[in-house]
């Protein structure tokens, strides 16, 4: 059984080695107390709802190993570099999983000491941001580690692996069931939905989670909905909806001035001026970016001051943001999932071939 233990923040690996008699805490911490005194009793301001947890510290002790005193005092200097950084904090939990929560490093003592040569002692303290752990992104198929190595990236735990997608055989009214796991034990919030349409049009569906007793309503604006080929994407951490439209890759990329993006795709991009586009595959622009401007059928520039020429890097996809229909349809309602299995019937409207696809991407939250 593999033991406990902090393993890495913000992409820096901690040491390895727990000196005698500490520990790493794999508590959770105090939750917040929520009383407030009244004659003849008292009020509960949370009520029947559970209490987040409180900020709260976690200390590191580690012992640093150096194989010669400049490999000391490079791992040294990479502990103190990170002083004041909100980083990926990540824990090697017993059953081997990785979970990982936002933290700022608030403390980094290394004290010398006269008989230490090619070792130190360090306390890390770390702050909480979250106060909960996430697990990776779950998927019960495609898990590859490829080198053995993992990174966490520009914001997702990217082991190799995708999210879970099923297809969508039921039409016309049909209903269909899904089992979702959620593997923690806290209720995940995090919930992105991406429903993509198959070689015919799906106007809406209903998605009703009996677990957690919800229903939303999946649909775009426009008479066809979500049209051939094309998908909704509901993110319930960001809180957006987006409508993904035409897509195509960057064949280069270049800064023109030290303001603007000059983006040239690989074929027409049918992007007109003022359209917003998401830009993906590890650009230095990864995201949405609102109101490009045109100059050709496969060129576009937007505004930004980060500077770097790419080749055949990155795909670029025309967006429509459909949060305003979203919030009209669902009443602020966003997708959840409860610990354990979730029981989710979809009912389609329309996609007469039965090739639509509804996919889940989320993390596991852990107390």
């Amino acid at each position: 059984m593999t033991t406990y233990w902090i393993n890495q923040f913000d992409g820096l690996e901690l040491p390895l080695y727990i000196p005698a008699g500490q520990s790493d805490n794999m508590g959770t911490g105090e939750a917040l107390q929520a009383f407030t005194q009244i004659p003849g009793g008292f009020f509960d301001n949370y009520g029947t709802r559970r209490s987040p947890q409180g900020i709260r510290p976690i200390v590191v002790n580690r012992m640093i190993i150096a194989t010669s005193a400049a490999n000391l005092q490079t791992q040294i200097d990479g502990l103190r570099g990170k002083i004041g950084v909100r980083g990926k904090l990540s824990a090697n939990f017993p059953d081997d999983s990785i979970r990982w929560q936002w933290a700022r490093l608030v403390s980094c003592d290394i004290p010398s000491e006269a008989e230490q040569i090619l070792s130190a002692p360090v306390r890390l303290e770390f702050v909480t941001a979250s106060q909960l752990w996430n697990g990776i992104i779950t998927t019960p198929t495609e898990w590859t580690w490829g080198d053995e190595t993992w990174v966490f990236g520009d914001g997702t735990a990217e082991f190799g692996e995708s999210g879970t997608t099923e297809t969508i055989t039921a039409n016309t009214g049909g209903t269909q069931a899904f089992t979702v796991t959620h593997n923690g034990n806290l209720t995940a919030t995090n919930i992105v939905i991406t429903v993509t349409a198959g070689t015919s049009d799906v106007d809406y569906i209903y998605y009703d989670n009996a677990t957690t007793q919800s229903r939303i309503v999946l649909v775009v604006s426009g008479a066809s909905g979500i049209e051939t080929g094309k998908k909704l994407v509901v993110n319930a951490a960001e809180r957006s909806a987006w409508y993904y439209e035409a897509s195509t890759n960057i064949a280069s990329a270049a800064m023109t001035d030290p303001d603007t993006v000059r983006i040239t795709t690989s074929s027409v991009h049918g992007l007109t001026i003022g359209d917003t586009v998401r830009i993906s595959g590890g650009t230095p622009w990864d995201g949405v970016i609102k109101n490009v401007n045109v100059t050709s059928t496969t060129k576009f520039s937007f505004e930004s001051n980060t500077y770097s020429t790419l080749g055949a890097v990155g795909t670029v996809e025309e967006v429509r943001g459909e949060y305003a229909i979203y919030r009209t349809n669902n009443d602020d309602r966003w997708p959840t999932l409860a610990p354990g299995d979730n029981a989710i019937t979809i009912t389609v409207a329309d996609n007469s071939t039965g090739d639509a696809t509804i996919g889940w991407e989320y993390y596991e939250h852990f107390a």
